[in-house]
């Protein structure tokens, strides 16, 4: 058996977070209006479980919350194309090889990228290529890292960026579990209201039921929103194969959090407003925010560029008594030092259960996959009762993952 990345803490045995979930009831397609979806709302300090409608959030929010979104952009990622020789193959374009960031690499004519491929005989030197009305890619295989195709990219005619390909000939990258063709209405619907910084290529799906009605109600109740990025990789479309759910190996994925967001973030904390995140996205963004400030405190020479996922396991920051609100303030410490307006980092963050959450109190997210990693983040939030949660929502009939219905859960006291 592999070393266990998140150190010695009990095994989590992956056949405990399974559940039977009928082909049936997984959502292929979006509702006719997002925020008509049901919203089960899951109360841990009362143990009490409610059934709504989304549109009703802003008056089942917790007194003194505030928001954190994820404004993460999904590009249209996925494109058809053949080889040399005539077969069919797909290309998945996740991110850039180089260390520069998504939306440059996106306005250059070229560029080598981590990609993930279908097709028969995919190997080091295929040659694919994608063309409709005189003007495509060139794509050419040059090596495998870390399960993904290095792949050199070539615009033709070279006058043309990534970003307008993409565009041209991308379709939405809707997970495996869609069993169709995306559409026209992908294209939006795939997407939240609230996309700003193109990145992802997955949505962050409990945004999806909002729209500009509810963020009107929520500024009518002065309910702050704060925005950070996460760009979604395919990790989170990642099965958990072992046995031991620790020896899950998550990728890394950038987060991108502002300046005058951590401020914010600082103060509505120090004053012990609870923080409600929509989406798992939004949720290990602020988690690894923690961990970064404290990463800080412990080693004031450590820059907060990346959090691996063993780290919160393992000693020294495994038993830190650290308070949130003094975490995020050596992040805007760090920053005022170094001149940036903005933090970039990469996360690896993996919560399962035994994690101890920092800052999260509540959150909005959707009905996720047995065996996944997000329904592990579920179950370190709400503990054994997320059994009885999603035996509550097939019960009661509702649509299942990313196109699916949505739960508000608080945490249990």
């Amino acid at each position: 058996m592999p070393a266990c990345p998140l150190g010695d803490i009990p095994a989590v045995e992956t056949s405990q977070y399974d559940y039977d979930l009928p082909p049936e009831r997984i959502a292929q397609t979006p509702l006719a209006v997002r925020d008509e979806s049901k919203l089960l709302v899951a109360d841990g300090r009362t143990g009490t479980i409610s059934h709504h409608v989304f549109i009703e959030l802003p008056n089942l929010l917790p007194a003194g919350s505030f928001l954190v979104r994820n404004v993460t952009r999904v590009i249209p990622a996925r494109i058809i194309a053949h080889k040399s020789s005539g077969g069919h193959a797909e290309i998945l374009l996740v991110t850039p090889a180089a260390d520069i960031p998504m939306e440059e690499a996106l306005s250059m004519p070229s560029g080598i990228w981590k990609c993930m491929i279908g097709g028969h005989r995919i190997r080091q030197g295929t040659e694919l290529i994608a063309f409709a009305d005189g003007q495509g890619i060139r794509a050419k295989i040059v090596a495998q890292e870390d399960g993904l195709f290095l792949v050199e990219i070539e615009c033709v005619p070279s006058t043309h960026s990534i970003a307008a390909m993409l565009e041209h000939l991308g379709k939405m990258p809707l997970p495996p579990y869609i069993r169709r063709e995306p559409t026209q209405e992908d294209i939006e619907r795939y997407q939240t209201v609230y996309a700003q910084v193109t990145g992802s290529i997955a949505a962050p799906t409990a945004g999806l039921h909002f729209t500009e009605r509810i963020f009107s109600a929520l500024a009518q109740r002065h309910v702050e929103v704060l925005d950070v990025v996460l760009h979604v990789g395919p990790g989170t479309f990642k099965p958990l194969r072992a046995a031991n759910a620790l020896e899950h190996i998550m990728h890394a994925e950038p987060i991108i959090v502002e300046r005058s967001t951590l401020v914010r973030l600082h103060n509505l904390l120090a004053n012990q407003r609870m923080c409600v995140c929509i989406g798992t996205t939004s949720v290990r963004t602020i988690e690894t925010l923690y961990w970064l400030g404290v990463k800080r405190i412990v080693d004031p020479t450590a820059e907060p560029q990346v959090l691996l996922q063993h780290e919160p396991y393992a000693q020294p920051l495994r038993t830190t008594q650290i308070a949130a609100a003094e975490a995020i303030a050596a992040l805007i410490e760090w920053l005022d030092k170094n001149q940036r307006p903005t933090l970039e980092a990469h996360t690896q963050l993996y919560i399962v259960p035994s994690y101890r959450y920092r800052i999260v109190q509540a959150m909005v997210t959707n009905f996720h996959q047995p065996r996944s990693t997000l329904l592990l983040l579920v179950a370190a939030f709400m503990g054994e009762w997320w059994r009885t949660i999603y035996t509550e929502a097939l019960a009661q009939n509702y649509r299942f993952l990313s196109y699916g219905d949505a739960s508000l859960l608080i945490a249990p006291q």
